[in-house]
């Protein structure tokens, strides 16, 4: 994950902007690559905008999903790594 997907011209950036969403200090912070019967899903979680926003974006449909609850970093890496369900323990938005 790249220039092509994170630089000031990358894929990230530019749905970002699409969506109206402030992209000041866009940055990644993990990915999460899961199997379901037998199919591979994608997903990168960051942080964008001042005050900071996290956001997963799913890159095999463009999916994106604004993060509402926990809303800081420490909590959100707490519940992904505190039980079965991993990302699905967030209360996130479609915003696709």
């Amino acid at each position: 994950m790249g220039e092509s997907l994170w630089g000031s011209d990358g894929e990230i950036q530019k749905l970002l902007e699409y969506k109206g969403i402030d992209t000041t200090e866009t940055k990644p912070l993990y990915i999460s690559m899961t199997s379901n019967a037998g199919v591979v899903e994608t997903w990168v979680m960051l942080e964008a905008g001042s005050p900071t926003v996290f956001y997963l974006y799913q890159p095999d449909d463009d999916g994106l999903y604004r993060i509402n609850q926990p809303d800081n970093l420490a909590e959100i890496v707490k519940r992904i790594n505190d039980g079965i369900g991993g990302l699905g323990l967030l209360e996130k938005e479609d915003i696709s």
